[in-house]
């Protein structure tokens, strides 16, 4: 495994794999904001790896992943979004809807100009609906869990971004350097999976500690389920309305929540 040559932190895959690391073997980082490029050189890692917080660091920018002051909303744009909780602004930019039209003769099509907006849970398309209109309407949403891959792309001279979710659609936008939004909404993804993860994690600890939460998670899912079948006799026993654990009244197996919810939880 390879090492942070700044601070000693295990590099994860990711970092290892990162476009900085091709940088450092010439001895320079180079890092596209929305204010513009930041590089610099620095001999003294050349041919070494960084992690992701030291490179920041060494930029003097800070963490893409995290809301910076510097980046903000247009007004206009800023109140057609309903935020949600805890969703805060990563990054935005303003672009042209890109859509493949066979009946056109170079097979494309443009639509609305508009600003491309990532947040922590989100990636929105704004723009003006409508002839001569003035406000600003959300036209396409999805959320960071649903991308399955956030892709770079060219049309003639233009930079093209493609956002591809799990059901095989995509949304394609142009503008120069667009691209700059890859990483930037790749590292949100990331964030965002690793926050639902925790939170999975959280639900199933309660889960095993008391039989009253996991028959919140069934009602949840649109289980009804007041018996199970004994692992070891497959004689019903019914499930109490709370507790950490309860036996099988025939053969005496100890039954708990998690054993319960390991074998539905397909069904949820």
């Amino acid at each position: 495994m390879d090492n942070c040559a700044k601070c000693g932190k295990e590099l994860s895959w990711r970092e290892r794999q990162y476009y900085w690391q091709r940088q450092l073997r010439h001895g320079y980082l180079e890092y596209r904001t929305f204010s513009g490029k930041v590089k610099r050189t620095c001999p003294e890692y050349k041919d070494k790896k960084l992690c992701k917080s030291c490179m920041l660091t060494l930029l003097n920018i800070g963490d893409v992943g995290a809301p910076s002051p510097a980046v903000k909303l247009n007004e206009e744009v800023n109140k057609a979004i309903l935020w949600q909780k805890n969703e805060v602004l990563v990054g935005h930019i303003g672009c042209q809807e890109f859509f493949e039209d066979r009946t056109q003769t170079l097979g494309v099509r443009l639509g609305h100009h508009g600003f491309l907006i990532v947040t922590n849970q989100r990636v929105l398309f704004a723009c003006k609906l409508g002839f001569m209109a003035k406000d600003y309407g959300i036209m396409f949403g999805i959320n960071l869990e649903n991308i399955v891959s956030v892709s770079p792309g060219k049309f003639g001279f233009n930079d093209k971004l493609v956002i591809l979710d799990k059901n095989g659609q995509h949304r394609d936008f142009i503008k120069p350097k667009i691209h700059s939004l890859v990483p930037i909404i790749n590292e949100a993804i990331s964030e965002r999976r690793n926050q639902l993860e925790a939170q999975k994690e959280r639900e199933r600890v309660q889960i095993v500690l008391d039989f009253s939460s996991l028959k919140d998670v069934m009602a949840k899912g649109g289980i009804v389920m007041s018996a199970y079948n004994c692992p070891k006799c497959n004689a019903m026993v019914d499930i109490p309305e709370a507790g950490k654990i309860m036996f099988c009244k025939y053969c005496g197996t100890p039954i708990k929540p998690v054993d319960i919810f390991d074998r539905i939880k397909s069904l949820l």
